[in-house]
C-alpha cells in the first residue's frame, strides 16, 4: 500500500480518516492501521475505492473485482435512497 499516495489522495478529497471511520462504524485506529500497512481491512479498501480512490495505491490481493464493487456501491446507493 502506498501510504503517502493514500494521504495525498484524501487531502486533497476533503477525507478526513474519522469520516471513513464514521461511514464504517469502526474506530480511527483501525482506519490508520490499514493506511499505515499494519492491518488489512477489505471493508476500508473497499471504502476508498467506491470513492473513487486509484486501485495503484494499493497491492493486487487487496482489492475486489470491480463488478463486486460496483454492485456493492450500487447496492448502498440504492439503499440509501430509499431512506
Amino acid at each position: 500500500m502506498k501510504t503517502t499516495d493514500l494521504k495525498i489522495w484524501l487531502l486533497r478529497k476533503g477525507i478526513r480518516q474519522v469520516d471513513i471511520a464514521k461511514d464504517l462504524n469502526i474506530g480511527r485506529q483501525a482506519v490508520w492501521n490499514v493506511l499505515h500497512g499494519r492491518a488489512k481491512s477489505k471493508r476500508v479498501i473497499n471504502w476508498l475505492i467506491s470513492h473513487e480512490c486509484p486501485y495503484e495505491y494499493f497491492e493486487e490481493n487487496q482489492v475486489l473485482p470491480c463488478e463486486k464493487i460496483r454492485t456493492c456501491t450500487s447496492d448502498n446507493q440504492q439503499t440509501e435512497r430509499k431512506e
